[in-house]
């Protein structure tokens, strides 16, 4: 049997992300209506949160772990590029949980502002991460040297955000304003991102014949209900931990486990042109 017949279908996958995708259209219409009012107790908030965050950032982990050692990719530089991107967002990750509302001080006291700013950060290199490799062409391999190189960059990147973030949020433009809610800008960046990952979503269908030997459906899940996570955050009222938070990050998590799938099929299934026709036994 071939190889990319055992790597890409995946029914089961399938109805999983379908039937996220379905039942994100009543949760989005109550959390339109009442889940910005729906509160949460902040103690359970707190735990639910700091769990999540962690299972997204293993899973990015993972994602840059598989990507940087992709073996039999075709496009092995656009796989190796998407794993190392997933490092930055696992940082950005865990610099956002550090610095949420109820968790010990990181260096600085920690206020919306401070996560809601490492959460933009880590979604917007996400989403541009996913754009970019739906664009990239087909490069076959990649040098260690380039490799380490990419490491540095995305390290001194997140390390420049990161000073940035935790020594002067209050400095920067205001992200949520207790009592009120989300500024303009919040919600202009988070439909920013909404729109990198539909324009991906379009690249990815409009590629799907050229990228048939990748994890097209996989990735496809990945950026779908990462649109729908990011709807939930344009939801939060004046109160941040509330029903739509909640719902928001289950979906980031859903999102991320597909991420998971695909570069777990890039490392061990996808054929080289050159190997495409060997079978398996």
């Amino acid at each position: 049997m071939n190889t990319s017949t055992l790597a890409h279908h995946h029914p089961i996958q399938a109805v999983i992300g379908w039937l996220a995708l379905m039942t994100s259209v009543p949760l989005l219409w109550w959390a339109q209506y009442s889940g910005s009012q729906t509160s949460v107790e902040p103690v359970f908030f707190i735990f639910f949160h700091t769990t999540v965050e962690l299972a997204s950032i293993i899973i990015s982990g993972l994602v840059f772990v598989t990507g940087f050692s992709a073996m039999m990719s075709a496009r092995k530089g656009a796989v190796v590029f998407l794993g190392v991107a997933f490092l930055g967002v696992a940082l950005l990750d865990l610099l956002h949980a550090m610095s949420y509302v109820g968790m010990p001080h990181a260096i600085t006291p920690n206020t919306p502002q401070k996560s809601i700013f490492f959460w933009l950060c880590a979604r917007t290199l996400a989403a541009l991460a996913l754009l970019t490799y739906a664009l990239l062409p087909t490069v076959p391999d990649v040098s260690n040297f380039k490799k380490r190189l990419s490491v540095a960059l995305i390290l001194v990147c997140v390390s420049v955000i990161g000073a940035v973030g935790l020594s002067i949020p209050h400095s920067l433009p205001p992200l949520f304003v207790t009592g009120h809610g989300l500024t303009p800008l919040k919600l202009g960046l988070e439909w920013m991102i909404i729109g990198l990952n539909i324009l991906a979503l379009a690249l990815f269908w409009k590629r799907r014949k050229e990228l048939a030997n990748e994890c097209i459906l996989a990735l496809g899940f990945a950026v779908a209900l990462s649109i729908v996570s990011e709807l939930f955050f344009t939801m939060l009222g004046a109160a941040d931990q509330n029903f739509a938070n909640v719902v928001g990050h289950f979906y980031k998590l859903a999102a991320y486990s597909f991420h998971h799938d695909s570069s777990t099929a890039f490392r061990w299934t996808t054929p080289r042109p050159d190997t495409a026709g060997l079978s398996i036994t």
